[in-house]
C-alpha cells in the first residue's frame, strides 16, 4: 500500500571502541520519542 506521511530519517556515527550499540540505540529512541511528543504548546519557539 502507498501512503504519503511525514517522515525523517536520523542517523547516528559511533565508535563502538566507546559506545555499546545498545547505548546508542537507546539514545536514538529517546529523541525519537522526543521528536513525537513536540508541539507547539510544551516548547520556547515565538
Amino acid at each position: 500500500m502507498i501512503a504519503i506521511r511525514n517522515m525523517v530519517n536520523l542517523c547516528i556515527s559511533i565508535d563502538h571502541r566507546i559506545l555499546d550499540g545498545l547505548q546508542t540505540g537507546k539514545f536514538m529512541n529517546h529523541i525519537k520519542q522526543r521528536i513525537e511528543q513536540y508541539t507547539l504548546e510544551n516548547t520556547n519557539i515565538y
